[in-house]
């Protein structure tokens, strides 16, 4: 059973909170990104609690030296692969040889099908689906219930409906 410490401390945290838990590991606390991680080991693992994918990145980067799993919650399915600091919450779902960056959100039900690139700190919000052979860049926000047909290339931010 591992210790994972979570930056950040709002609702997108404590839905991480609770992934980590039902996957058996322990909070080991929450930590402020505004402030030094001094009393941090580097072998400490740490969870993005943050729900804005700029601020994602950026704590990425600032907490670079410790390690981000992926958190992926029990009832999800990932066929294909999701990268270091990614979160798959309850019901999401990625498709066989479709690959997620890292520092990703696939949100509450929301489904990347077959054959998809999904780039590096990509928010896909709840009820989302992706179709196959989709490509999504890095950096992008796609809002809550939109759909997306299979093939596309998406370069910009989508807006729920």
């Amino acid at each position: 059973m591992s210790s994972i410490y979570i930056l950040g401390g709002g609702g997108h945290a404590k839905v991480v909170a609770s992934i980590i838990k039902r996957c058996g590991h322990s909070v080991a606390g929450f930590i402020d990104p505004d402030k030094e991680d001094i009393f941090l080991l580097t072998n400490d693992m740490l969870a993005l609690g943050i729900g804005n994918f700029k601020v994602r990145k950026e704590m990425m980067y600032k907490f670079g030296h410790h390690r981000f799993p992926a958190i992926v919650d029990p009832s999800a399915v990932v066929i294909g692969s999701v990268g270091n600091g990614t979160v798959v919450c309850p019901f999401g779902y990625v498709g066989a040889d479709s690959v997620v960056g890292y520092g990703c959100i696939i949100n509450t039900s929301a489904t990347v099908d077959h054959d998809c690139t999904v780039g590096n700190y990509v928010n896909i919000n709840p009820g989302v689906h992706i179709g196959g052979g989709t490509i999504i860049n890095s950096s992008l926000y796609i809002g809550m219930g939109n759909s997306i047909i299979h093939g596309q290339s998406v370069e910009g931010n989508i807006k729920s409906k």
